[in-house]
């Protein structure tokens, strides 16, 4: 492979990947237009999530498929013949200039906004400067690139390292505080951390919100995390490295989203380092602006969530895996933050195991196992039963449903569908996949970074946060590809000799066509003891709905009627992915099967229009009852 077919590859699998990370950020963009709706808008949110795990899977596989490499060489000769004519500095100038403009006024626009901070003039002056140390440094570039063109790789860490630097200040100015309950509840765990107090134990972490309600009045407690069976999660579900990273804000003085701003830029160091060898400079800087430009990843930089921490852990692994030891301990790390890493364990060690045999996957896998421990081993000998039961509680735990594809249908109330049967398809999905990978081992490799994605969806709370940080993982794979040369082979050629491949593709087919409607099945079959009927409003001002009268049904169940919660979803933007909670006020016992239910919201930020179209959702556990009603002038029909 010469040194052009090199780089035209290299330049399709990232070029891939990128199409990946813009096809998971279209679900975001969808809710915030259009909120929950019915089945079509479902459908689509789950294709472009499924487009994305193929997309990243085509950058991944080994060969890549024989009509992505042939039109991808054609584009990349254009690029290239252009590359060769103009200054490399020329043709990364508007594009530049443009995302620097955005980046600059985004702090400047959100600081005026009520509920974020406000920026600083120090730091306003700040960014002028980085202004003008991005534009000169381009301005430096283009003149000294006629001279020295081969010799200016280290120049472009000044305009990039400007570009990072400001768009970290905007997006932690212009995000909250805590945005999340997830981060308020880590950040509470640290601060009992260090007062000796364990964690893990639910009823030590139960003051949370007055916490912080005692240092940052007004806190919205509507972005907390409902339970089905009432209240909000105020424990922590996640293993102790997700809290200990916490420990140097509280223990400098500092919010919690500055500790982890630093890490952001590792991946972007890693992969500058990693590509700056390449002779093409366009594709030296391309994987480095991928990663600069997703807005999923500039996004999450604001908000300063420890997911950071993990993918920093798991990119190293990848990347250092012919040392076992040091990459199993990184891999170990990255499962101490959070659970979401623990999905690709299995792929990760059978990969070790081909790829350097038996002896060096037994020491991956136990360096792994003591790097995990050693962060969580305080925590497991002060208490066991409570430090498991927590990083089991995201499965477990009676969550009220939220998030993107398919599980929409079962908490709002579309399907007969519970929280089990999307547990049993995320189960019968990852063995599945684990058997094709044995199978088709020779071809995927690297490959399993791509199944995440299409496991996630599943999920019964699939959150984007859950798929967002994958394709940016694999923007260092392509390099690692490039190294083996594999890319030579025909994509016709057959990869894989495994002897049992037939089987193994059957009892995959067998797993789901059999795992999944034994669960839907069972979901189905569950007695529904709640039943919504007779809806009308009530409006103090006649632009909000400020109460809402229902008849709710209740047969074969032990629930009483003051158990049962409601949940309003509008069919347009919503403020939050939880929706609207409401409580009921008073009832009236219509007989011993149904009552008269009037409902308010719980505070005037959860009124809704009094113009639309709703779905009204009353759940406790595991039953629930639905019903759409629309109101226009006043009338519901």
């Amino acid at each position: 492979m010469n040194e052009s077919q090199r780089a035209s590859t290299l330049f399709i699998r990232l070029a891939f990947i990128a199409a990946s990370s813009a096809f998971i950020a279209m679900p975001q963009i969808l809710w915030s237009l259009y909120g929950y709706q019915g089945i079509a808008l479902i459908s689509l949110e789950s294709l472009f999530i499924v487009l994305g795990f193929a997309s990243l899977l085509c950058g991944l596989v080994e060969p890549l498929p024989q009509v992505a490499l042939s039109s991808g060489r054609k584009l990349w000769s254009i690029l290239d013949t252009n590359a060769g004519k103009k200054r490399i500095s020329f043709k990364l100038a508007p594009i530049g200039i443009l995302v620097y403009a955005l980046y600059f006024f985004v702090p400047v626009a959100l600081s005026r906004i009520e509920h974020y901070r406000t920026l600083p003039a120090v730091l306003e002056a700040i960014l002028f400067i980085l202004t003008f140390v991005f534009l000169a440094s381009l301005v430096i570039i283009y003149f000294l690139e006629a001279k020295r063109p081969r010799s200016l790789a280290h120049w472009y860490y000044i305009p990039i390292s400007a570009l990072a630097i400001t768009w970290a200040v905007a997006f932690w100015y212009g995000s909250p505080a805590y945005p999340t309950d997830e981060m308020l509840i880590d950040f509470y765990s640290a601060h009992l951390v260090m007062s000796g107090i364990n964690p893990y134990v639910a009823s030590n972490t139960s003051g949370v919100f007055g916490y912080i309600h005692s240092t940052l009045p007004g806190y919205p407690l509507s972005i907390g995390t409902p339970l089905l069976t009432g209240g909000l999660v105020t424990s922590i579900s996640y293993p102790a490295l997700s809290l200990i990273a916490y420990v140097p804000a509280h223990f400098l003085g500092l919010p919690p989203t500055v500790t982890l701003l630093p890490l952001y830029a590792i991946p972007a160091v890693m992969l500058f380092l990693t590509y700056s060898g390449e002779k093409s400079r366009l594709l030296s800087l391309f994987p480095v602006f991928i990663l600069l430009l997703n807005p999923a990843y500039l996004i999450q930089t604001g908000l300063g969530y420890p997911d950071i921490v993990w993918v920093v852990f798991l990119m190293f692994s990848i990347y250092s895996y012919k040392k076992p030891i040091m990459s199993g301990a990184s891999m170990g790390l990255a499962m101490a933050v959070k659970q979401i890493p623990w999905l690709i364990f299995p792929f990760f060690l059978f990969f070790v195991y081909r790829e350097l045999g038996r002896k060096e996957a037994i020491y991956w896998a136990l360096f792994a196992a003591l790097a995990f421990l050693l962060p969580n081993v305080p925590f497991i000998l002060n208490n066991p039963a409570s430090f498991f039961q927590a990083i089991l509680a995201p499965g477990f735990d009676p969550l009220m449903g939220i998030g993107f594809g398919p599980s929409q249908l079962g908490f709002l109330g579309i399907a007969p569908l519970s929280r089990e049967f999307f547990t049993v398809v995320v189960i019968c999905l990852s063995a599945s996949f684990l058997m094709l990978y044995i199978v088709y081992y020779d071809r995927l490799k690297l490959a399993f970074l791509a199944f995440p994605l299409l496991i996630f969806l599943f999920n019964y709370r699939f959150l984007l946060d859950y798929v967002v940080f994958w394709p940016i993982i694999a923007l260092i794979v392509p390099a690692m590809i490039k190294i083996s040369g594999n890319d030579t082979r025909g994509s016709s050629k057959r990869i894989s000799s495994f002897p049992g491949r037939n089987k193994a593709i059957a009892i995959c087919l067998a797993i789901l066509l059999l795992g999944v409607p034994i669960a839907y099945h069972e979901s189905h079959s569950q007695p529904n003891g709640l039943s919504i009927g007779n809806i009308n409003i009530g409006s103090s001002d006649g632009q909000n709905i400020t109460a809402i009268t229902l008849n709710l049904g209740l047969v074969h169940t032990n629930v009483s009627y003051g158990q049962v919660m409601y949940r309003i979803v509008p069919w347009s933007q919503m403020p939050n992915l939880n929706g609207y909670l409401w409580h009921f006020s008073n009832l009236t016992l219509e007989n011993n099967s149904s009552a008269t239910i009037t409902l308010v919201p719980d505070n005037s930020l959860q009124q809704i229009p009094v113009n639309g179209k709703y779905r009204i959702i009353a759940y406790y556990g595991d039953l629930s009852s639905t019903m759409s009603f629309t109101v226009s002038q006043g009338k519901v029909s």
